[in-house]
């Protein structure tokens, strides 16, 4: 049985799904939504059971029938009696410890069967890729990290993004977020105010951005046209509506890729969405990586089918039913 650890809004994993169901294989899907008690565990030299009870659904989820795992997103969420309100803050913060070593236990464990993707590398450090992507030879844009004011040695066109991702916070005034932005260097420094820490890059003149899914050594690129629309020239995922930018398949050039294929293995990552850029010279520029990124948007408009391939990756370890 296939276990696939995701979110409920996770439209990507439906498709997965629909592709299992086309294999005949069997499946389990836990959604980080989804709340479990442990139902059963044994450890001893001859046996080893460990069974979780949906407290929703009550299905059982047993770890002994699980032959591979896709981890997708979200986590298994165990309830533990550590949340409830209690004066005796110690014993409380002591059970919930207790919860915690068998949450760990459990992703421990299914680490350790056939898998796609981690648990423990759902999320990475954007610097360090970075410099890893540098490393291995990939071009990246000059980027520059600063905590107060604005380093007076910088002039011309950044584009300033979050260090982490990207934080939105509602107040009754509506809604604020982190996108990326493009500023000019001088302007920001005549307003002469001091700034949390923060990250700018060099613009880089692109002809059009590129997205790349990474699965286990195969790349599957699309072009995205987004220069050709004001909305989307600074952030293709400012997605225009009138007209929509052009993406169509797009062939990597080998040492792009062979310069790829080394960054994921550094990052021990099976698979991720990249993000790079095609200057105005040819060249690629290497921007991020997310483990957890979607490839929806890159499978449909190049007719990939990465879908089916991501599929095929997890029945290696099931038997077809049907």
């Amino acid at each position: 049985m296939v276990l696939i650890i995701t979110s409920e809004k996770d439209t990507s994993t439906n498709h997965i799904i629909d592709w299992l169901i086309f294999f005949g294989i069997n499946f389990i899907r836990v959604n980080g939504e989804d709340q479990f008690r442990l139902s059963s565990f044994e450890l001893s030299n001859e046996r080893f059971e460990c069974k979780l009870l949906d407290s929703t659904s009550g299905d059982i989820l047993d770890l002994n029938k699980i032959s591979a795992v896709w981890y997708r997103r979200g986590d298994i969420s165990i309830l533990n009696d550590g949340k409830q309100k209690s004066h005796f803050a110690e014993v409380l913060s002591f059970i919930r410890q207790e919860y915690q070593i068998l949450h760990d236990y459990i992703m421990t464990y299914l680490e350790s069967l056939p898998r796609l993707d981690s648990y423990y590398r759902r999320s990475v450090n954007k610097i360090n890729v970075l410099y890893i992507a540098r490393s291995v030879g990939l071009l990246i844009p000059p980027t520059y990290l600063f905590d107060g004011k604005f380093p007076e040695s910088l002039s011309g066109s950044y584009i300033t993004k979050s260090i982490c991702e990207v934080f939105n916070y509602e107040t009754s005034e509506g809604c604020y977020s982190t996108p990326t932005t493009l500023i000019d260097a001088d302007t920001i420094q005549l307003q002469e105010q001091s700034y949390s820490l923060s990250k700018v890059q060099k613009l880089v003149e692109k002809e059009c951005d590129v997205r790349i899914f990474y699965l286990r050594g195969i790349l599957y690129g699309m072009a995205i046209m987004s220069q050709n629309n004001e909305k989307s020239k600074v952030d293709f995922r400012h997605y225009p509506n009138d007209p929509p930018n052009r993406n169509f398949p797009v062939q990597i050039p080998v040492a792009t890729v062979y310069k790829i294929r080394k960054l994921m293995n550094r990052l021990n990552l099976d698979s991720g969405s990249l993000d790079l850029i095609l200057d105005k010279n040819g060249c690629f520029y290497f921007l991020e990586v997310n483990p957890v990124g979607q490839f929806g948007m890159t499978s449909g408009p190049c007719n990939y089918y990465i879908e089916r391939e991501i599929a095929r990756d997890l029945i290696k370890h099931e038997q077809i039913t049907a």
